[in-house]
């Protein structure tokens, strides 16, 4: 029996860890690598909204004023891309002429223009919508006499 508890006594008073210690130091390390692990991919994710919501609404007022810069030429529908330094955006336009009797009044009719912005085959999107008083084709053509002599 003593030679027993001598034993014991030098087993237990050897310096380092048991093996419950152990597994247990390792579970709660496991359980912080996965937290650490979600953690990164929501920020990879947030980053990517955060860029797209910043880069979407140039792209789309930089279709607007390419229709600017055309003079609203009538085109009813037009969608593409920007090409290799915007890669997987794509943009699609659809305009139309509000019809009314206030807006008879006007010198130009008045445009209804949307510019949706997409990502990743539509993953994120970015709609722009307004509304512009617009020259239609024999307006554009003809010098405003409201203007003066130029």
């Amino acid at each position: 029996m003593r030679g027993e508890d001598s034993e014991t006594e030098e087993v237990m008073s050897k310096p380092g860890f048991t093996f419950i210690e152990v597994l247990m130091a390792i579970s709660i390390l496991a359980i912080l690598l996965v937290g650490v692990h979600k953690l990164q991919s929501q920020m990879v994710s947030m980053n990517q909204t955060t860029q797209f919501f910043t880069l979407a609404p140039l792209l789309a007022q930089s279709q607007m004023a390419e229709m600017e810069r055309r003079n609203f030429k009538e085109i009813p529908k037009d969608s593409g891309d920007f090409g290799g330094a915007y890669p997987g955006y794509v943009w699609s336009l659809n305009m139309e002429t509000l019809e009314s009797e206030v807006l008879k009044k006007l010198a130009y009719p008045m445009k209804k223009i949307d510019i949706s912005v997409s990502f990743n085959k539509g993953e994120r999107t970015y709609r722009l919508r307004t509304y512009r008083l617009a020259p239609d084709k024999a307006a554009a053509e003809t010098p405003d006499k409201r203007l003066g002599p130029t």
